[in-house]
């Protein structure tokens, strides 16, 4: 009972730290959607839109990335120390940001000609 119990633990380490590493992201998330709502009058695609935030938020995005980046850090120190598996920094950016997309997605309204 014991084992089954620690490996239920032990399967659950990506999750660990995923509320650090969102308030991480946040800065980042703000400026995007920020930069993509001034864009939608545009008509431009909601991909160019994305994109175009993305580029526009590239200090938020390399901060963001780095206190993630600092946080599975300490994960990977506090799973060793456990014998555990730490958590991927880059899947979890992405997840962040796929949520992200997803997010402008439900906001963006195109354009009708």
């Amino acid at each position: 009972m014991i084992i089954m119990a620690l490996s239920l633990m032990l399967d659950q380490v990506p999750i660990v730290g995923l509320d650090a590493d969102r308030k991480a992201f946040e800065p980042y998330r703000q400026c995007v959607l920020a930069a993509a709502r001034q864009q939608y009058p545009t008509g431009k695609t909601l991909k160019v839109i994305f994109e175009n935030a993305q580029m526009s938020c590239v200090t938020e995005q390399a901060s963001a990335s780095a206190d993630i980046a600092l946080n599975a850090a300490q994960r990977a120190a506090d799973a060793a120390m456990l014998g555990g598996q730490p958590s991927d920094q880059e899947y979890r950016f992405g997840l962040f940001e796929n949520e992200l997309l997803y997010e402008l997605a439900n906001d963006f309204v195109p354009k009708v000609k």
